[in-house]
């Protein structure tokens, strides 16, 4: 039941995001195709807009068109920076990884966890990490510190925390929102459901382990062992996006809440300030659309 209900949430609270980021977007490729190849969908488009408060060809409407070019061509470089920073970071951090694969002890862990070859591999290395990566086919990722430390019962439970986050390809979906709130700052929304969207994976994670294994106490054992030494996955290179199984966010006060108060309802909080900046921007693209229907 808890499960469902945070999935509900995180799928509302991710289309949101989505939605707005394919509407700002649409209206960038709107402009984009009527500045340089004269393209003209006859529909609104809230850049063109902007631009025609001023008579052409005076110094207001260069100024205007020029800082909304500007505003477009930012977005774009700075979208493509945040692409190909991931990128070159997943490349390195996947070669680091493959360096320190153990073949023999992640075709046995994956053995006795009931996984297929290739669905998780474990790594040399004495820092106790468990997180899934990559954007297609996901992998869980455990040290051989981590295999050390937990016993069966909470080794099998951070498998199937980690389990559901690559049969949801969460990596994915947290570099979705992890780009849109990067790119379109100026919407707060977009942060607030990065954020929220982040713990509520966490929290869905772990009502499926508990649901998987029959028990809290070998997630909350596993859980609290790791949070007590800081467990970071950067420790194994430099880390593109990954979700770790006890990163230190916000994320683990709500997890802990969780174990210790089953029944309790978790909310989803939204900031008033996030909530009023972003009600007036999206206020303020309804309104110039009126303008531009009465016009």
């Amino acid at each position: 039941m808890r499960e469902q209900c945070f999935r509900k949430q995180a799928m509302l609270t991710f289309g949101l995001s989505l939605a707005v980021a394919i509407v700002v977007w649409f209206q960038i490729g709107m402009y984009a195709a009527h500045l340089f190849f004269g393209v003209n969908l006859r529909m609104f488009n809230v850049f063109e807009f902007c631009t025609s408060f001023f008579r052409q060809h005076t110094f207001y409407y260069s100024l205007a068109l020029f800082a909304v070019q500007f505003f477009i061509v930012y977005l774009v470089i700075h979208t493509l920076f945040r692409i190909s920073v991931q990128y070159r970071s997943a490349r390195g951090f996947r070669r680091h990884i493959s360096a320190l694969y153990d073949a023999g002890r992640s075709s046995s862990v994956s053995s006795a966890c009931g996984l297929n070859e290739g669905q998780l591999i474990v790594i040399s290395h004495a820092e106790p990490l468990a997180f899934t990566m990559r954007f297609w086919k996901p992998v869980i990722v455990l040290s051989s510190g981590l295999l050390d430390m937990l016993d069966r019962d909470e080794l099998q439970a951070v498998v199937e925390h980690e389990s559901y986050h690559r049969l949801k390809n969460d990596p994915l979906r947290i570099f979705l929102l992890q780009l849109i709130a990067q790119t379109l700052w100026f919407i707060p929304l977009t942060k607030w459901a990065y954020e929220n969207v982040k713990i509520l994976s966490e929290l869905q994670a772990d009502s499926y382990a508990i649901r998987r294994t029959g028990s809290e106490w070998a997630i909350g054992s596993a859980l609290l062992k790791l949070v007590r030494i800081h467990e970071r996955p950067r420790a194994a290179g430099t880390a593109p996006v990954t979700v770790c199984f006890a990163s230190t966010d916000g994320a683990i006060n709500y997890r802990l809440q969780q174990l210790l108060e089953p029944q309790k309802r978790i909310p989803v909080k939204l900031p008033a300030v996030s909530l009023l900046l972003s009600f007036y921007t999206l206020l303020l693209f309804v309104g110039m659309t009126v303008l531009a229907l009465q016009g």
